[in-house]
């Protein structure tokens, strides 16, 4: 399993992988895609729209787009398939939404799953 971290990946002092809420949505938007594959971005953006709702009041597409842009290699590889960009959730990625590998968001702290649905 390919679990090394890159050199460029934002880590805090303690170890934990630094990540933004964007980022913990995007990667479950490709959880919950079949095979951890979203054909487009668009269908990965709209699988991650519930999931930004559960960290901030208001979350907008254009907010998760921005963040794709900075989203690690080593959690998703993107490929253009035609006119579209296909996206692949891998090991490490996973590993990070199953707290495999410790991991901190900005603002919140340490992730510990999915914060239960506000009301």
């Amino acid at each position: 399993m390919e679990l090394q971290p890159s050199r460029y990946e934002r880590v805090t002092k303690s170890g934990e992988i630094l990540l933004s809420h964007h980022h913990i949505s995007l990667l479950h938007g490709l959880m919950d895609r079949p095979e951890g594959i979203a054909l487009s971005v668009g269908d990965w953006l709209l699988a991650s729209l519930p999931y930004g709702r559960r960290y901030l009041d208001y979350v907008s597409v254009g907010m998760l787009q921005k963040a794709i842009r900075t989203m690690h290699p080593s959690w998703v590889h993107r490929q253009k398939t035609g006119r579209c960009i296909q996206a692949t959730l891998l090991s490490r990625g996973r590993a990070i939404i199953d707290r495999d590998l410790a991991a901190r968001i900005r603002g919140h702290g340490t992730y510990d799953g999915l914060p239960k649905i506000r009301r």
